[in-house]
This record gives C-alpha cells, structure tokens and sequence, in this order.
C-alpha cells in the first residue's frame, strides 16, 4: 500500500510528502490493507496498494516516497531482506509491521535498519500516531539529493560528495587550508 500524505506537516517543500506502506498478499493481509488504506486516507492520505516486493519496486523507481511500512512476510523477497536492501541506498523512514512479535523479532528488525516496529494486531490510531511521528522527525532532516548536490556561489563550486572546493578559476582548493587562510575575498 503507498500513500501520498496531504497535511501541513510538510508546509514549504516542494511536493507533497508521501508514504510507501506495503502489505502480504493473504486474505488477511489484503484485508488489513483495506482497512488501514481507510484510515489514512481519513487522516489526509491518498493510499495505493502494492502486494509484493516486486509492485513495490517499480513504484519506488516511479515516484518518492517519504516512508515505507513493510510487512515482514511477504511473496517472494521478504519483507526485512527489502529492509535490509532500502537502508543501504536511502535513508527513507521504514515501519515494519508484522505479525513476528518476539522480542529477538523486533531487535532484528530494528538492527537491519527498520526506524520502527509494530506487531499485529495493532491498533489503527498508534500506528498512524507513528507514522506521524516518523514523518515529523523526517521532515525537518535534509533531504538526501540535497547532500549530493553541488553547490555552486558567486563562482565557486563545492562538491560535498568529493569534499571538493574550486575557486573561480576552477582551480582545487583544500577545504582545510581555505578555512585556516584569509578569506580570498
């Protein structure tokens, strides 16, 4: 399930923030889907539903999203194997949401890069509370493209990828030695 969240959480960024929410595809599961789908869209988002590891890739390679919950168990490549592959490229918000609730459970799932985790059954009303409070502590952090874009100034050029700094003339200057000489100004 994917949701585009529509609140004044995100006053001034660009686009709407947005939650990615992916569920198993058993009865259950689809039902529970459903009925939190209703929930959030009664609590101003927009909800999509994925049912399997697959769905969810190619709608993360077609739009951004600002959180994912994820069912551990899951067609095909289980839920914390996609946790595990979504914290080594990205730093988006991930709520696992399962049914595997034992203590080992819930600290494994957390270690591989889950920022919460939520055992079913579960109530609606503390779910989208944290989905909220994940989004809150989100929305204030930097953006990810914006540490990987280079910054350019009244012709200098840093690159903070490469830990580069050009003068105008574009020629390299050492961050450190910059910072403890004048100001060339």
């Amino acid at each position: 399930m994917f949701a585009k969240i529509d609140s004044g959480l995100f006053a001034g960024r660009a686009s709407l923030a947005a939650m990615a929410i992916l569920f198993s595809t058993h009865s259950e599961g689809a039902l529970a889907a459903d009925v939190l789908g209703e929930t959030l869209t009664d609590n101003g988002m927009i909800v999509e539903i994925a049912e399997s590891g697959v769905q969810m890739n190619a709608a993360l390679r077609n739009q951004k999203f600002d959180l994912i919950v994820l069912d551990v168990m899951l067609p095909g490549e289980n839920g914390l194997d996609i946790c595990r592959r979504l914290r080594a490229g990205t730093n988006i918000p991930i709520l696992m949401l399962t049914a595997l609730g034992e203590e080992i459970d819930r600290i494994f799932g957390l270690e591989i890069g889950a920022d919460d985790y939520v055992t079913k059954p579960f109530s609606a009303r503390e779910l989208t509370a944290r989905i909220r409070a994940l989004l809150r502590r989100t929305a204030y952090a930097p953006d990810e493209r914006d540490w990987s874009k280079v910054l350019r100034f009244n012709g200098w050029r840093l690159d903070p990828i490469r830990r580069q700094l050009h003068d105008p003339s574009s020629v390299p200057r050492s961050i450190g030695s910059w910072l403890s000489s004048p100001c060339p100004c």
